[in-house]
């Protein structure tokens, strides 16, 4: 038969036939909903319409793991989500004021205090979950905490970026800066958020103080290519654009300086880590390219540069670039601090 067979010989089926055809179709195709997750779910009603069931949150969180299948996992992400929004619109959480839990306070504060600890810990289980195995469930916990991050009200006073919502982009900053485990899977789904100025300050101030804190001699391998790949994927705004556009949380003024000066000390510190010949030549690239003239005092990577000349091979003719800029924009402070590797090179 020719391509152009008719698909019905008699008459045309009407709208509502096919739409109960498709749907027939749909229902065999879509997996039932995973009997675990359906439970999780059904627990995060039983939580928020009776507070006698708060067990049933500490349920939610046991499952906030690893180890857990996708579907489990992010019946869990959901709940939670579903549970703090729905807290923080009643304006149910909030952190307790005051000394630890006594004999004497009330049933009343002991059970904020002891929801605001369950929350704290689920929000750090939820960051646990940003390295799961599979990506949807880390793209989801991603989310979630940025999500609750925006809409949050741990503290008495709420403003532009209380302590609660500082506190999840710092997990989230420690979390993309491990030692151990590659964050490049997570931190694509977080790069989005780099669209708000707000955010970008906050991050970099966050990652400053977390490489200044870090014994960048013994750093892993792993946490440099995590810091490269933020490196990497974050595009230096436009400084007359900065604080124009949309702010993620509030709408506070943003300076353009104190982006500059994290951006500025995070490579300086940064460049003092041991590098593998893949990581020398990722870093010289960025450094060429768009980091040395953003840089307020890129003589101090001078030191990086000559040992990077001194290494060989294409790391030695990629730190060239870098050496010429140097010298041309900083010649006599470059000659000063370096005048005894000068001295030596020209003496052979």
């Amino acid at each position: 038969m020719g391509k152009n067979k008719r698909k019905y010989d008699g008459e045309l089926p009407n709208a509502q036939e096919v739409t109960k055809r498709n749907l027939s179709k749909l229902r065999k195709l879509s997996k039932p909903d995973n009997p675990a997750a359906a439970e999780i779910r059904a627990k995060a009603g039983e939580f928020l319409a009776d507070r006698k069931n708060a067990n049933c949150l500490v349920d939610i969180i046991g499952n906030l793991d690893l180890s857990e299948p996708s579907p489990v996992a992010s019946a869990a992400i959901e709940s939670i989500k579903r549970i703090v929004m729905t807290l923080i619109q009643k304006n149910q959480i909030k952190r307790p004021s005051g000394p630890e839990s006594s004999e004497d306070e009330s049933s009343e504060m002991k059970y904020r205090r002891w929801l605001f600890d369950r929350i704290d810990n689920a929000l750090t289980k939820i960051t646990e979950l940003i390295f799961h195995r599979k990506s949807s469930v880390a793209n989801l916990a991603v989310g979630t905490l940025m999500s609750i991050a925006k809409e949050q009200n741990f503290s008495l006073t709420p403003k532009d970026w209380d302590v609660g919502s500082m506190n999840i982009l710092t997990r989230l900053v420690h979390a993309f800066c491990s030692h151990t485990r590659s964050a490049k899977v997570p931190f694509v789904s977080f790069h989005e958020f780099f669209m708000y100025d707000d955010v970008c300050v906050h991050f970099f101030e966050k990652l400053e103080k977390i490489i200044k804190s870090t014994d960048l001699n013994k750093a892993s391998p792993m946490f440099v290519d995590n810091i490269l790949e933020i490196l990497e994927a974050y595009k230096y705004p436009d400084p007359e654009q900065f604080g124009k556009g949309p702010k993620f949380i509030g709408k506070g003024v943003v300076k353009m300086n104190r982006l500059k000066k994290s951006y500025g000390n995070i490579w300086i510190a940064f460049v003092r880590c041991n590098f593998t010949i893949a990581q020398y030549k990722r870093t010289l690239v960025m450094l060429n390219e768009k980091v040395i003239d953003l840089i307020e005092k890129p003589v101090l990577l001078a030191d990086f540069l000559l040992g990077c000349f001194d290494v060989g091979g294409a790391i030695s003719v990629l730190s060239l670039n870098g050496i010429y800029i140097l010298m041309t924009k900083e010649f006599i402070h470059l000659i000063y601090l370096n005048q005894e590797y000068w001295v030596s090179h020209i003496c052979e």
